[in-house]
């Protein structure tokens, strides 16, 4: 696995410097050789009410590419983790994946979760998976509790266009590339 970045003329490193079109002009243009994926560069707050959590309070979310799963290779422990199909501007079907440490400590480790829907700032997204247990994120010392596709962020009502955050592109070498 590796991460993308971009080296300045000044020697500093940015590797939140991606936006959506970059990103998808860097993923088709190197498909032979790498399979990219990008994951937002920050999280976004949300409340989970309804009938999943009651308790209504803040998590750590972020927004994803499709395929961030499959090029981290991270399995579901329940369900399935996201797909391209997911991630796709014609999906009339928002989905989350949420995290196993969430799963446990604030859905009491439900094993029916999969197919319910949670209320993300009171728009309903259907969980389809939840990750593997050792698998916190990106960033283990601020651990993400859930994923959703990065083409659902308008349906949120977020004041920002997909990937404006800055995304950080994570790649898997393919085994028969140089």
């Amino acid at each position: 696995l590796v991460f993308v970045e971009i080296l300045r003329g000044d020697g500093q490193r940015w590797p939140l410097s991606f936006d959506l079109p970059l990103y998808l002009q860097l993923r088709d243009g190197a498909a032979a050789t790498i399979d990219l994926a990008a994951a937002s560069g920050m999280s976004h707050r949300f409340s989970l009410p309804g009938a999943v959590d009651r308790d209504a309070e803040p998590v750590a979310a972020g927004e994803v590419s499709g395929n961030y799963f499959s090029v981290l290779g991270i399995s579901a422990h329940l369900g399935r983790t996201l797909s391209a199909a997911d991630d796709s501007p014609a999906n009339p079907n928002p989905v989350v994946v949420v995290s196993h440490a969430f799963w446990r400590s604030r859905l009491g480790a439900d094993p029916g979760i999969v197919g319910q829907t949670v209320l993300l700032d009171g728009n309903a997204f259907t969980v389809v998976g939840v990750t593997a247990a050792d698998f916190p994120g990106l960033d283990a010392l601020n651990a993400t509790a859930l994923w959703f596709p990065m083409h659902m962020v308008p349906r949120l009502g977020l004041d920002q266009p997909i990937g404006s955050s800055g995304l950080r592109l994570i790649g898997r070498v393919r085994p028969d590339a140089t």
